[in-house]
This record gives C-alpha cells, structure tokens and sequence, in this order.
C-alpha cells in the first residue's frame, strides 16, 4: 500500500513541476529561515551555558548611591571576594578578574590586547576550559603564570607554548596553560589570563576595578542572597564611607546569575550586552515565516482540487475509502516536505559561514539539531497536508464524474481569507522589521 502511494505521490509531483517547484521552494525557504532564527536564538539563550557550574555561578555587582546621583557599574572592589569567601557560608569560592590593557611583542612588534585580565589562582575552579597544555589546577598557582588561548598561542608561538615566556608590559611570564578559545557566545571575551596575588586587597573604596564572580554550593536563592550582601554592606562598607566623609553616600552590591549577564542593563564599564526582547521577537518570526510558507501551500492544494476531482472520483468509484483518500494526500505533503527538508538543510549549511562572518558569532548544524528538524518536518507534513486531504477526500463521486463539480463558496472564501493573512503577516513582520 506504502509503495503504491509513493508511486502516485511521485507521479503528481513530476505531473504538476511547476506548481511542485514553487511549493518545495516555498516550503524550503520557510523551514531555512525557520532553521537559522532557530540556531541563532539557540546561541543567544546559551551564552555561557558551556560552563560545567554555570547554575551555580553568580556576578556581583555594585550600585553607588549618593544625595543627587546613583551610579551602577559592573565591577565591584578587589576586597569583596574575601568578603564573600569568609562571611558567606553558601559561597564554594569567588574569583576576581581585572582587565588590562597589555603589550605583547610576539613578533618584535609590539600588540595591543584588551582581552586580558589578571586573575586569581582558582579561576579555574569557577569557570570550565579546556586545556590543550597544561593542567588547569596548577596553571595559576605561581606568580608571573600566563594561561594563553589557542588563538592567542598560535598568534605568539609556532609550536607548543607550555614553559615559554612570553612579555606582558614589559613584564616577563611564564606560559602554564592553553584553553580551547571560549565559544562565541560567552561574556568572558578571554585571550589571556595572568596570575596575580590579591591577599593584600582590604580597600573597599578603591576604583573597583575587577568582575566578581561568586560559585554557590548549590542553585541559589537570589533574594534572600542579596539581602544577606546588603547586611554585609553595612557592617563593611558604610563604616568607610563615613570615614572618608560621604556620610550621605551608600554602596550596595547585587548578584545576577551567570546566565543573566549577557542580558545585564544599564551598567558602567560592563561588556556588550544583548537583548532578550529580540530573541522573542525572532522566534516568533520564525513561526510566521514558516507559518506563511504552509499557507502558500495549502492555498496551491485547494486551489488546484479541480484538476484531481476526476482521480478522487474514479478511486471512490472503484471502492477507495475517504480515510485511504486521507492517507493518500497525507503522503503527498509527506513526500513533498521530506524534499523541502533536504533543501532547506542545503540552504542552511550554504548560509551558515555567511551569517556568520555577518554577525562576527560561530554557528553550527549538526545532529544535536535534528530533533528541531524532525519537529519541524512533522509539524509541516501535518499542517501543509491535513486540511487539503480533508477537503479533496469529501468530494462526491456521482457530482465529479458527471462533470458537474465546482468549487464551494466556502472553499473560496477559505483561499481568500488565507491570502489576506499571509499579507496581514507579512505586513505585521515589514513594520517590525522598520521599527527595530
């Protein structure tokens, strides 16, 4: 039975090429924009979720409020890590990172690096890379050690980094490690990591100049956590404000999750920040796209029902039941999506190295994508073929085979209101467009 409907759906197909073309065209088109809002939005949502504790790791920031201003900013003072290490007892560890402008002269000419932050010895027990050389334990436990990225290695090196020195400021260091390159879509834009020994750090009131990260025992409870920072504050911070004579000032510190830092608002000397609102817009997008190219393929189906009255007809005649009828047209849209699948799948991987030298992010498809696929492809052969096999199985035999079938005023009226949505879609999607 399977055979014989393939069979038919082939030769309807290859019967109809043009109308056949525009279809899968349509369909592809819509599955691969479909397909690409779908790895981008991905890539947005998983900023930093490459890190093996990333539930469990926090940013603290800091908010400086005085009589007539109220200042937040993204770093926080080189003392609150072992504030945070000593008082908190839900606190595993915290490590600071302070970014630098460095001098490298890898080839004789020096080279500016802004990607490089000193850091203390357990960086790597908050934040996972992988090492290529090195051991990430041990990497940072010396003064004047270097952990280099690949990138940044292969830029400075011609063969393996481990032991050799490479010049920071003027400032000799010794290679200990080199970490795969963080992906894309991490906040920690990292080339190099530089070991520096903060023990001396008990000013509060300096220039706050490093990224505080916080690793919990456990998935924190954000509220109650800050609340805790705020008692802290008090009994640390104030005491110097008033010491210095800003009575009226106040510094408070705040946690946002690591998965929430890209996100972050309204911050002094923070990183390039995304927005969530966009990410929503895009994959609603994506469904209208997709949405409207299975519109455009089912207004062509019951546009051309006429043509395969006859064939409905005959086969009921001959004993053909409506739900072989059904499975039949099923089988089309089946078949006709399956090629719309693969195109799209083409037209992705043809796209991908274009959108990404665009958007300056790294993009992939691969298996882990072919539930999304699979999903999409279901949902379409669903959606595109259902309502047509309902409409062409209903068809009464004795009015088509006596030449009197004509289309209904309801079938009509459906292929017009379908239209007008696509264009309502459509038009919604140009002014979205405009406005962002």
């Amino acid at each position: 039975m399977i055979r014989n409907y393939f069979k038919i759906a082939v030769r309807n197909l290859l019967k109809n090429k043009s109308i056949s073309v525009i279809n899968v065209m349509g369909l592809a088109l819509g599955m691969a924009v479909c397909l690409l809002m779908y790895l981008y939005v991905t890539h947005e949502f998983e900023y930093d979720s490459h890190h093996t504790n990333s539930d469990r790791i926090a940013r603290i920031t800091s908010r400086l409020r005085g009589p007539e201003s109220d200042l937040a900013v993204a770093t926080s003072p080189l003392a609150l890590a072992d504030m945070l290490r000593r008082d908190l007892p839900e606190i595993e560890t915290a490590v600071r990172m302070q970014q630098t402008t460095a001098i490298f002269k890898p080839n004789r000419q020096p080279v500016s690096e802004e990607d490089v932050f000193f850091t203390d010895a357990n960086f790597f027990e908050v934040f996972t890379f992988s090492f290529l050389e090195g051991d990430g334990r041990s990497a940072l436990q010396k003064p004047h050690s270097a952990v280099l990225t690949e990138t940044f290695a292969r830029s400075y090196f011609n063969g393996p980094a481990l032991g050799k020195i490479v010049y920071c400021n003027k400032e000799a260091y010794q290679v200990t490690g080199v970490v795969k390159d963080p992906p894309t879509n991490s906040d920690l834009k990292i080339r190099v990591l530089l070991s520096k020994n903060n023990a001396d750090a008990h000013e509060w009131l300096d220039d706050f100049p490093a990224y505080t990260f916080a690793l919990f025992h456990k998935i924190p409870e954000i509220k109650g956590f800050e609340a805790k920072l705020h008692r802290l504050t008090k009994q640390y911070v104030q005491p110097e404000l008033k010491k210095a004579g800003a009575s009226g000032w106040s510094l408070t510190f705040h946690p946002e999750m690591l998965k929430d830092v890209h996100y972050s608002e309204g911050k002094e000397a923070d990183t390039p920040k995304g927005k969530r609102q966009y990410n929503y817009l895009f994959s609603v997008l994506s469904v209208f796209v997709l949405l409207i190219a299975l519109l455009n393929y089912v207004n062509l189906s019951t546009a051309k029902a006429s043509e395969r009255s006859r064939e409905v007809g005959v086969r009921k005649v001959l004993g053909a039941r409506r739900s072989q009828l059904i499975r039949q047209f099923l089988f089309d849209a089946l078949l006709l999506n399956v090629i719309a699948v693969a195109a799209a799948v083409l037209i992705v991987l043809i796209s991908i190295p274009y959108f990404n030298r665009m958007l300056g992010i790294v993009l992939t498809l691969n298996a882990v994508h072919g539930l999304f696929i699979g999903v999409v492809f279901l949902v379409s052969s669903m959606l595109a073929g259902f309502y047509p096999a309902i409409i062409l199985s209903g068809y009464h035999p004795v009015k088509v085979l006596k030449g009197r079938f004509t289309g209904s005023f309801q079938g009509l009226w459906l292929r017009k209101s379908v239209t007008l949505f696509q264009f309502v879609i459509a038009a919604v999607m140009l002014i979205c467009t405009i406005v962002v």
